[in-house]
């Protein structure tokens, strides 16, 4: 199949249906609305807002998480981190976080794209 035959349709449906959750952010990092990290997590949305995320991570792996984001966001970088997750069962589960900045055409963010993938344990 040729590249141009593949739909944004298509794409946004394969990168929904592999992995556990897909997220966008606003340019500074903070979190808005995220539903399918409520759903994973069982957070509610005012829990999730702003860096309120982190607190259905592991604590013993929130530090290293916060400075990985931080480091994204302030240099406009690739995200790629690995961290247990609590999840709606309040059970902890190893996950892949990635995230990528778009760009617009001066080099500044416009926001953030990523997903969440289950590591097979």
């Amino acid at each position: 199949m040729a590249k141009e035959d593949v739909s944004e349709g298509w794409l946004r449906r394969f990168v929904s249906e592999t992995s556990s959750a897909t997220w966008v952010v606003d340019a500074d990092g903070y979190v808005m609305d995220v539903p399918e990290w409520v759903a994973l997590t069982g957070q509610n949305p005012a829990e999730v807002a702003g860096d309120g995320w982190m607190a259905a991570l592991h604590p013993d792996d929130i530090d290293r998480v916060r400075a990985a984001w931080e480091t994204a966001v302030t240099h406009q970088s690739h995200y790629n981190t690995d961290y247990r997750l609590r999840c709606a069962d309040g059970i902890y589960r190893w996950f892949n976080a990635r995230g990528v900045p778009m760009l617009d055409t001066d080099g500044g963010v416009l926001k953030w794209f990523g997903v969440i993938l289950p590591i097979a344990g």
